[in-house]
């Protein structure tokens, strides 16, 4: 798998998720985690649900974060997930829910980030000045206990993205 087929993932993935549950799903991070890690699972990859802090840079230079960074800046969330993979030795971040992050804090809190971050993120890049994601075991029960309420919908975006792969 390359990066263009991660992105073609990613794509579908979010065509998926907006059809089934609404074009916006805002706070659909750890769904995109779970399916993605499960999904990268079953093609033979080592791919992982992560649960941590993101920091997401906004126009104007400042820190919009999810958790608990200690940087300066504004906290909007509580945490977010993403997935990790790992593929030719490299471990990747792909994080597609950041299109629902994009829309949410721009209609919602009024905020509208850099126009340097994507609506899906495919990166071996954990900490850079746009970005900056932080494991932290802690959310993950957080995580599991949302996604819990949504087995159906999970069960549903797996069939469909083995469908469409």
């Amino acid at each position: 798998m390359n990066i263009d087929q991660l992105n073609k993932l990613c794509i579908d993935y979010q065509e998926i998720l907006e059809n089934l549950v609404g074009n916006f799903p805002s706070g659909s991070c750890y769904m995109s985690a779970f399916c993605l890690s499960e999904f990268l699972n079953s093609k033979g990859f080592f791919s992982r649900n992560v649960a941590g802090n993101l920091a997401l840079i906004d126009k104007n230079g400042k820190y919009i974060i999810y958790g608990n960074l200690k940087l300066k800046g504004k906290k909007v969330g509580d945490y977010h997930a993403w997935c990790e993979t790992t593929i030719d030795n490299k471990t990747y971040i792909i994080d597609p829910s950041l299109k629902y992050n994009i829309v949410f804090l721009k209609k919602t809190v009024g905020i509208k980030l850099s126009p340097k971050i994507p609506s899906s993120l495919i990166t071996t890049e954990k900490d850079t000045y746009n970005w900056k994601y932080v494991e932290d075991e802690k959310f993950m029960p957080m995580a599991q206990y949302f996604l819990n309420l949504m087995t159906d919908n999970a069960q549903q975006i797996l069939t469909l993205l083995t469908v469409n792969d």
